[in-house]
Parts: C-alpha cells; sequence; structure tokens
C-alpha cells in the first residue's frame, strides 16, 4: 500500500510539472509569436511593401502557431477537458511506474510470484492448493486493475465533453447570427471554431486513455490465461481430495 501511495504522488508530481512545462512553453511561443509593431513613416515606399508583404504571414503565425490561444478560443467546456487529461496523465504515469516495478510487464514474474506462495502453502489435497493459489493470483490481478475503471471512465467523457462543447459552440455561432444585423463569415467562425476545438480536444484526451486501458488489459488477460497454466503444473504433484475419499472407504470395506 505504501508503495502504491509513492507511485501516486509522485506521478500527480511528474503530471503537474509537466503541464506547467508545457504551458509555459505555449506560453513563450504565444509571445514570441506576436508580430511586433512597426513605424512606418510617409512616404517610405520600401518598407509599406514590406509590411504589405508580410502582413499575411504574420497573421497567419499569430493566429495558428499558439495553442494556447487555440486551447483558450475552445471556451468553458474546454476546463473539464484539461482536467480529465491531467487525471488521466496521473493514472497511466502511476499505473507504469507500479507495473515497472512490480515487473508485472513479465509472465516470469508471475510465475516466480504463485511459486513463492506455493511453497507457503500447507495445503495436502490439490483443489485446496489451488483455491489458494487462484486467491493470490486475484490479489495480484487487483493490484494491477487499479485505476483502469476511471482511466476508461474518462476515454468515454472526454468526446462527450466535446460534444457537448460542439452544441455549445453551435448555438453561440446561431445566437450571433440571430443577433447581428448584418452577417459575415467572422461572427459564423467564432462559434464553429468553439465547437470543432472542443471535439478535437476530447477526441485527443480519449485515444490516449482508451489505448492505455486496453494496453494494461491485454496484459491482465494474458495473466489470467497463464495463471491457470501455472496453478495446474504446481498442483499435479498432490492427490485430489475425492481419491482420498475413495481409498478411505475402500480400506473401510476391507476391514
Amino acid at each position: 500500500m505504501n508503495t502504491s501511495n509513492r507511485s501516486v504522488r509522485l506521478a500527480m508530481v511528474i503530471a503537474i510539472i509537466g503541464m506547467l512545462c508545457y504551458t509555459a512553453h505555449l506560453w513563450s511561443q504565444n509571445v514570441e509569436t506576436r508580430p511586433a509593431a512597426q513605424t512606418v513613416q510617409p512616404g517610405d515606399a520600401g518598407t509599406q511593401a514590406n509590411i504589405g508583404g508580410n502582413g499575411n504571414n504574420n497573421n497567419r503565425q499569430e493566429v495558428g502557431s499558439s495553442l494556447f490561444h487555440t486551447v483558450r478560443r475552445g471556451g468553458p467546456m474546454m476546463i473539464p477537458i484539461i482536467l480529465c487529461g491531467i487525471v488521466a496523465l496521473t493514472l497511466v504515469i502511476e499505473r507504469v511506474i507500479f507495473v515497472t516495478r512490480k515487473r508485472m510487464w513479465y509472465s516470469e514474474q508471475l510465475e516466480l510470484y504463485l511459486k513463492e506462495v506455493s511453497e507457503k502453502s500447507n495445503a495436502r489435497y490439490r483443489e485446496e492448493k489451488a483455491d489458494e493459489l487462484r486467491e493470490a493470483f486475484q490479489k495480484y490481478v487487483n493490484q494491477m486493475e487499479r485505476g483502469l475503471v476511471f482511466l476508461q471512465g474518462i476515454g468515454s467523457l472526454a468526446p462527450l465533453l466535446g460534444f457537448l462543447g460542439t452544441v455549445t459552440g453551435m448555438i453561440t455561432a446561431f445566437a450571433a447570427i440571430a443577433a447581428a444585423t448584418t452577417v459575415n463569415a467572422r461572427i459564423v467562425a467564432v462559434g464553429i471554431q468553439e465547437a470543432l476545438i472542443t471535439t478535437a480536444g476530447g477526441l485527443f484526451i480519449a485515444a490516449p486513455s482508451t489505448f492505455f486501458y486496453y494496453l494494461f488489459l491485454h496484459v491482465i488477460h494474458q495473466r489470467m490465461g497463464q495463471s491457470e497454466e501455472i496453478i495446474e503444473a504446481l498442483c499435479e504433484n498432490l492427490p485430489r481430495i475425492s481419491d482420498s475419499i475413495d481409498e478411505g472407504e475402500a480400506v473401510e470395506e476391507y476391514r
């Protein structure tokens, strides 16, 4: 339990530091891509031509190069989407650290674990020992499954939040159209942009969350299949309870 708590704390620290570093990087990009103000003197034809030629490039850099501004334009629905991303990142880091420390990626570790439990067992019959090993394996699996339900939930919830942002963005677009006396492309584009950004953000969080969920689930299913083979091999030298009962009845009949 202490190891798990340390893994959770370490994962949270790494996730928070990573998000802060990424935010600082985006902020620095935002500052660097702001076009510098240029002073044009009357009659300076060369400078005016230079500004006219580079004006479109500066505008494209200002609009497209800053992911920080893009996320901000996504509207209020980006806040729960980003929170889901932080939680998912924390869970993935914690699970990777825990599984790597316990060497659960390797099937040999499961065999060593069950052999250790088998050596400590005092069971006399095959069925009794098999039950003990299955109970120990269930505890082993429970450690691997910890947090996966939340990871699966985030993989399902993030797209729904994105689609909700899509709906609110379209509502904003149509409300702006209804309130405007003259409709232009900019009025419509603001709401559509919010809708597309939230959808992309939800899918961006859901895709890696779902990937890591199925990755861990694949490892668990592999260990489940291997556990039965290992348990059967560890218990094959012990007598069955039914055989002992049959022998006892035979002895009673002989007497």
